[in-house]
């Protein structure tokens, strides 16, 4: 019995879960909770690096506020829960804006002191890229317009839900 490579290799991809650029594809799914962690960061480049906030939605509703300076997270500073409608609102943002996978990278390159938002879910992990002081907007994200929207979907989704400390940002 002879294998062609194609069946075989499709084979080996459906049997190791997402990969590749589509890896968050149907991650948001699941429009009544949440299937994974939601992560978002707002972050400041300077002098000692990035610092900001970050802020994780369980897929039970809990959620936990840290400041961070680079990779080291403090303990958390604030801690809640949503309620159950908010879980649902949350997760139908989620649902419908990654229902198609973000890019890695929104916004062009910035040389020094960029601001930058974060989202990770699942495997997905998307970063905006703003100069500093400037607000996000979709048409902060220069050619992917659609992308910042939805991205700015779940941002601003999760920043009305949760009392988000932004040391200093919006």
């Amino acid at each position: 019995m002879t294998f062609r490579p194609s069946i075989v290799m499709a084979f080996a991809l459906s049997t190791c879960g997402p990969v590749g650029p589509r890896a968050a594809e149907g991650i948001g799914a699941k429009a009544d909770h949440l299937v994974a962690p939601l992560l978002v960061r707002d972050g400041q480049m300077g002098f000692a690096g990035e610092s900001g906030i970050e802020v994780v939605v369980e897929p039970d509703g809990r959620y936990r506020m840290s400041r961070f300076l680079n990779e080291r997270l403090s303990s958390p500073h604030a801690e809640g829960v949503l309620a159950a409608g908010q879980l649902a609102e949350l997760a139908r943002t989620v649902a419908v804006a990654l229902k198609r996978p973000l890019p890695a990278t929104l916004g062009e390159p910035v040389p020094v002191n960029a601001r930058r938002l974060q989202l990770r879910y699942g495997t997905m992990h998307c970063t905006f890229v703003l100069k500093p002081g400037q607000e996000p907007s979709p048409a902060a994200a220069g050619r992917d317009f659609a992308a910042a929207s939805r991205f700015l979907d779940v941002w601003s989704t999760i920043r009305r839900l949760v009392p988000f400390e932004t040391d200093g940002h919006n």
